[in-house]
């Protein structure tokens, strides 16, 4: 009897409690805060405390709930500061929860938590009738990159959840969100955004109570290969030995679809270099084309190809072989080179036939592979002599040695397809009547990539070049004060993502201007590009190349069709220089011989772009030690061996090796390591190159790059103000740009914030460059309300935030405003 009573009296509390605690949450009575544990009665909850549980000062906790929601706990309650309240809800059976202004929602124990009251607080619970039943859950996956994001893990979910899912691969086309699997004409798509939000409803999910969520992107990593008369060798490397990629054929056709891996982060296709994947007898594989006859894109072999366009099939475009008897041929030992092993050079042809003489008269002169049965692989002196209705010369893969005065007097030559695998030419293999007039200079890859992980491999900013170029882009082409001392990353949040920043910071001592004048091609009318050289006569219009910028196109062979070849001096020398290590010019300064040529080097592969040693997605460097300020950087980390002028000096391609014990502020005016800019010979090139991508219709300014305050020479000082506004004349004076973008004197930095040397941030550096950047980039949009340095957050890799005291950094250099 006594227990029929007992829980009488427990169903007449619960009732009551029902009947005092619905609709809009109002309640007369008082919290509980004498202790104890989390408890769904609602009132205090010394469980969730993080204050002092001495205090005696008491706030309230309101819940406001919308209609169709129950509150089944006390409401409101009062706890002590510092504590926790809880309230226990119950929902409809059509109502599903949409947000909370504060504290947590647990959707399954439909339970509310707010910790560490310190205040009177009003917590607003908003749910919606969503018109169908909410008291079932669904099995919900998306299916995806993984840059791709869900606001709900997958798993089994409450009906009437919202959710929102972005498509984040920004480097492909995203077509469309579809239900049960990938897009075809029976499964079109729910959604084109790329944001996409839904509420988790019965006409979402298919009969068994599942919605699988699928991202499309175009065509997903998949490019073809028509052999366009030829045959397909699957027995090659390429085809056989794929490591980032597979390869199935059919018929002439082979398709090829890129690991998922490799393609997120390089984000375009590597294509095949000349391994005799394909072959066609009588014939020279030239190029690969988007069209069958060749009138569409070419592409070199061994270059980079965009995946975010339609055309994903690429044609083997041939060259018909000039006939046999037009040369004459004698046989060829050609052992490898001293130092040289097979295994660094498996291409390698040690016997075949050597072309003597040439006797034909063709505008298109297409070196056979093989003559005799041999394969050709060398051209003597004096083979091509006076040939003068020459135009085009194509060279096969096989040839490794194209000797002194083969070429002499062809007077009318302007293009030539070279395979990148020679190892014996010198800038005297064509005298300057047959090689003064080629515009066009091709290159073929007919050896395995050598520099793939080199310097932060400079084909994968290549290949976000190509693959951003479905939005507006910053394009910033500068030396390693940019690979060391920029975030892509923290630049786009910056620009709201809307642009997509490509930071193609190479090295001072290559030429960055040969990137601006490609922009000719690769940039848009929407794009704005940035130069930012610092002081190296090669990123102010030196045309003599050298192996280093060979190194660097290595994979994008492509700028080499969008460029004037005529307007560089040393290109054969380059090519020297770049296989052998062989500089032709004995002056140049050891430190910049290629101490690691390619034949010395191990074959790689494409694939191995995604091995980027202390470097991430965007090619910018990162290193732990990068973490400090410069005092508390190991002694001997930085180097003084550059001093900053800004002025019309910079340093000459025969500067002289790096010497702490021959500081360079002593002879910062000496002919022999310094050269003026302004001068015709640099300047002239620069505009040329300038023009060119200006022709693409992009804005084209110049960017000045980060440099020690420590490291500039003294001869500044005596007015600084007025020498940088001089120095800002001077490059708005000598050159076409569109203008500057800033100052000199905003990019002058604290040496607290470089790292080895004077043009190198570290990662406090990299931030305030980067953020510097952005508010003159704020400037040139016309931005109303930019971003402070850290309102967009701080989680970049590689950036450091100075510290914050009463919002305002520790440390702050000149130009940031109170």
């Amino acid at each position: 009897m006594k227990r029929l009573v007992f829980l009488l009296l427990i169903i007449t509390l619960g009732l009551f409690a029902l009947g005092s605690c619905t609709g809009d949450g109002s309640d007369g009575g008082s919290g509980d805060n004498s202790g104890g544990g989390s408890s769904d009665s609602g009132g205090g909850d010394s469980g969730d405390s993080s204050g002092d549980s001495g205090s005696n000062e008491k706030y309230t906790v309101t819940l406001k709930v919308s209609e169709g929601v129950t509150v089944l706990t006390k409401n409101p309650v009062e706890v002590k500061s510092g504590f926790g309240a809880s309230f226990q809800v119950s929902l409809g059976d059509t109502v599903a929860f949409r947000s909370l202004s504060a504290g947590s929602y647990n959707p399954t124990t439909r339970k509310i938590t707010l910790q560490n009251v310190t205040a009177d607080t009003v917590i607003d619970f908003v749910c919606e009738d969503v018109g169908y039943s909410t008291l079932y859950s669904y099995n919900y996956e998306m299916h995806g990159t993984r840059y791709d994001t869900s606001s709900v893990e997958n798993g089994m979910t409450g009906a009437g959840t919202l959710i929102t899912v972005t498509a984040g691969l920004a480097s492909r086309e995203f077509l469309g969100w579809t239900a049960g699997g990938e897009a075809s004409s029976d499964n079109p798509y729910i959604s084109t955004d790329r944001s996409f939000t839904f509420d988790l409803s019965p006409d979402m999910v298919d009969e068994n109570g599942r919605l699988f969520l699928y991202a499309n992107y175009l065509d997903e990593n998949v490019y073809y290969y028509n052999a366009n008369g030829g045959s397909i060798n699957t027995a090659s490397a390429s085809i056989s030995d794929k490591d980032y990629y597979t390869a199935t054929r059919s018929g002439d056709v082979l398709r090829v679809e890129l690991r998922e891996d490799y393609y997120s982060q390089v984000g375009a296709a590597s294509l095949f270099w000349d391994d005799g994947s394909f072959g066609r007898d009588g014939y020279i594989l030239t190029e690969y084309n988007t069209e069958p006859d060749g009138s569409g894109e070419g592409y070199s072999l061994g270059s980079k190809f965009p995946l975010n366009i339609e055309a994903r099939m690429l044609y083997c475009i041939w060259s018909e072989c000039t006939e046999a008897s037009a040369f004459e041929y004698t046989e060829l030992t050609l052992p490898l080179p001293s130092g040289v092993s097979a295994d660094k050079a498996p291409h390698w042809i040690s016997e075949g036939a050597l072309i003597t003489s040439y006797t034909g008269t063709d505008s298109k002169v297409v070196i056979p592979d093989k003559l005799g049965g041999k394969p050709v692989i060398g051209i003597a002196s004096g083979a091509f002599t006076d040939v003068t209705e020459m135009e085009t010369l194509v060279m096969g893969r096989n040839i490794l040695a194209i000797y002194d005065g083969a070429f002499v007097g062809c007077t009318s030559l302007k293009r030539i397809y070279y395979p990148d695998a020679v190892y014996y030419v010198s800038n005297d293999s064509f005298d300057e009547a047959s090689f003064s007039g080629v515009t066009d200079f091709y290159v073929k890859a007919t050896m395995a990539p050598r520099y793939s992980t080199a310097d932060g491999s400079f084909a994968l900013k290549f290949a976000r070049l190509l693959s951003t170029s479905h939005k507006p882009r910053i394009i910033v082409l500068a030396g390693s004060s940019a690979f060391q001392g920029l975030s892509t990353e923290y630049l786009e949040a910056l620009l709201d993502g809307e642009y997509a920043v490509v930071n193609f910071g190479t090295t001072r001592t290559t030429q960055g201007y040969i990137y601006l004048e490609a922009m000719k091609y690769y940039a848009d009318s929407d794009d704005v590009i940035l130069y930012a050289p610092e002081n190296s006569i090669y990123m102010f219009g030196e045309p003599t190349l050298y192996w280093k910028t060979l190194r660097d196109l290595e994979g994008m062979y492509n700028l080499f069709r969008v460029i004037d070849a005529s307007a560089y001096e040393n290109l054969l020398g380059a090519f020297r220089e770049y296989n052998t290590g062989d500089a032709l010019d004995p002056d140049y300064p050891l430190y910049e011989a290629n101490k690691e040529p390619r034949y010395m080097r191990d074959p790689q592969s494409y694939g191995d772009q995604t091995l980027r040693s202390n470097m991430n997605e965007y090619g910018e460097y990162q290193l732990g030690i990068r973490a400090n300020y410069a005092e508390d950087m190991p002694e001997g980390t930085f180097k003084d061996v550059y001093e900053i002028t800004l002025n019309e000096y910079v340093k000459s391609i025969k500067e002289g090796a790096f010497s702490t014990a021959n500081p360079a502020l002593e002879d910062w005016q000496t002919s022999e390591k310094w050269c003026k800019f302004t001068d015709a010979r640099y300047k002239d090139n620069m505009n040329r190159a300038i023009e060119a991508a200006k022709e693409s219709g992009a804005k084209v300014y110049f960017s000045f790059c980060p440099v020690d305050a420590d490291e500039i020479c003294t001869e500044a000082f005596p007015a600084i103000g007025e020498w940088i506004s001089a120095y800002d004349r001077l490059i708005l004076d000598t050159y076409s740009f569109d203008g500057n973008l800033g100052s000199s004197g905003d990019y002058i930095f604290a040496h607290q914030y470089f790292y080895d040397n004077a043009f190198h941030p570290n990662d406090y550096g990299r931030v305030w460059r980067t953020y510097r950047m952005y508010r003159d980039l704020a400037v040139l949009f016309g931005i109303d309300n930019p971003h402070n340095f850290n309102s967009v957050g701080f989680n970049y890799e590689g950036c450091l935030f100075d510290p914050v005291v009463n919002g305002i950094p520790l440390y702050t250099v000149p130009w940031l405003e109170q």
